[in-house]
């Protein structure tokens, strides 16, 4: 596939969010971002390009032309976004006089800065989707070419045709209702509504599409493919006190008995084709001091109903041989808490917003025949300081489920609204349960998400704390 398009959503450095498309080129792994047009779709011309660098992962954005940011902070914007700050700059006499000539030009030079910080959250998220466009529908010349490497997806072996088939219809089946998550009543949702997320320390959670993955065998490796996953809205709340992660494996203490393990070492002997050396290691093992009389002990031990028989009797037991071994990853649970008083009738509809906003997307999808069900949207969270970088000195999280939602409605121990057309009340206290999709793996400290690429920021570097 020469190009793929995706939606992709655009922040403005003064928190505007203008619902666009970035277009790929696989073959060549140059990207476009168009801006929404006014009247619907999108614009005819692209507003930002991708310029080549040294990193074949990581391209510059510039603008299309020189009237590309002038459309974008002259019309788009203005017919698009209106933040109700500016709500009194506009007027319906014309296009170009919605936005004051002054506004528009500092927002077109604060534009173009952003696309130029490779640090910037939007610069990322380009680059991310761009490279996961290549790696989804390029072909392995496309990725060597301009890409660090081939594609790491690895799928499982056995998959046939015919089961490709059958999971692929699963994944078409019609849900209702069908949710959009790119919703234009739940854009810029933030908390409090004066928030400055470019001067202070946020956490933003984005909602995401749960997509599906295939199997297959390539090129000797065994595993899924990478999940296309569609990014939606995103809401950004402030820190709170009490965050913290918990990092675990699991591990479990086995035992094997002297018994067990002469009857293991010779079938392996047995399996490996060396029979007789087996079958002599397990003779002279019997002949060892004591183990004769361990043997009739046990033996008596059983007949009779009895335990303890020989530590009763030779104050010494089996040796266990005790190990902890480890049995696998654990995947991540976590909990975020948020406290919201709302102190105007505008912040009142944001924060009941925010409410809906998780309950509805955390809620399970229905097929409409009622036979099957799928899986409710997914969520992406980030801590984020200086206007959208990674924050380095609190945990990263991999994309999650919310597993679990609660809100007290009288936090302070007693009912209280406000008198407005919904008798909002004064005070909520929302608690999300969070739990990773996917374990956390040591690779990743260095090579970012395997899993899920477009997601996934850099690498930790080695004086952050990273996962």
């Amino acid at each position: 596939m020469a190009k793929v398009e995706k939606k992709m959503p655009y922040v403005t450095p003064d928190g505007i969010t203008l619902q666009g498309k970035l277009v790929t080129d696989t073959t060549t792994g140059k990207a476009e971002w168009y801006a929404p047009a006014p009247l619907g779709g999108y614009a005819a011309y692209p507003t930002f390009v991708s310029e080549t660098t040294d990193e074949k992962d990581n391209y510059d954005w510039v603008p299309h032309t020189d009237q590309s940011l002038d459309n974008l902070t002259k019309v788009t914007i203005p017919l698009l976004g209106k933040p109700a700050e500016k709500a009194q700059k506009y007027n319906t006499a014309g296009i170009v006089d919605l936005f004051v000539e002054t506004d528009a030009e500092k927002l077109s030079d604060q534009i173009a800065e952003q696309m130029k910080d490779s640090n910037n959250q939007v610069f990322k998220s380009f680059n991310d989707v761009r490279v996961q466009s290549i790696e989804d529908e390029g072909s392995d010349d496309d990725k060597k070419k301009n890409l660090n490497g081939e594609d790491d997806t690895t799928p499982v072996p056995g998959a046939t045709a015919t089961a490709e088939e059958q999971i692929d219809a699963l994944n078409q089946i019609k849900v209702l209702p069908d949710i959009d998550i790119n919703d234009p009543n739940f854009s810029g949702l933030r908390y409090p509504i004066d928030i400055d997320f470019r001067t202070q320390d946020i956490i933003a959670i984005t909602v995401l599409t749960y997509a599906k993955t295939t199997f297959n065998v390539k090129d000797g490796k065994v595993g899924f493919s990478q999940r296309e996953f569609e990014t939606g809205n995103t809401v950004i709340l402030p820190i709170q006190s009490g965050i913290k992660d918990q990092n675990m494996v699991k591990w479990s203490g086995q035992e094997m008995s002297a018994f067990q393990a002469a009857a293991a070492g010779t079938s392996l002997g047995m399996a490996t084709g060396d029979v007789k050396e087996a079958a002599a290691g397990a003779a002279d093992a019997l002949k060892s001091g004591g183990v004769k009389d361990a043997i009739v002990t046990s033996l008596v031990e059983k007949a009779s109903g009895a335990t303890g028989l020989l530590s009763r009797l030779t104050g010494a037991i089996a040796n266990p041989n005790l190990e902890l071994l480890f049995q696998g990853p654990e995947l991540r649970p976590f909990s975020l808490s948020f406290f919201m008083s709302p102190r105007s009738e505008d912040e009142a509809v944001v924060v009941r917003k925010i409410i809906r906003f998780f309950k509805q997307h955390m809620a399970v999808k229905r097929g409409d025949n009622g036979i099957f069900l799928k899986s409710p949207d997914i969520f992406r969270v980030k801590y984020e300081t200086n206007g959208g970088v990674e924050h380095g000195a609190i945990n990263r999280f991999k994309e999650c489920a919310l597993v679990q939602m609660s809100v007290d409605y009288t936090p302070g121990g007693s009912y209280s609204t406000y008198n407005d057309s919904k008798h909002t009340m004064t005070a909520y206290r929302m608690d999300l349960s969070f739990q990773e999709l996917e374990p956390i793996f040591a690779d990743e400290y260095e090579t970012g998400s395997r899993k899920f690429p477009k997601m996934s920021q850099r690498p930790p570097a080695i004086d952050e704390i990273g996962y």
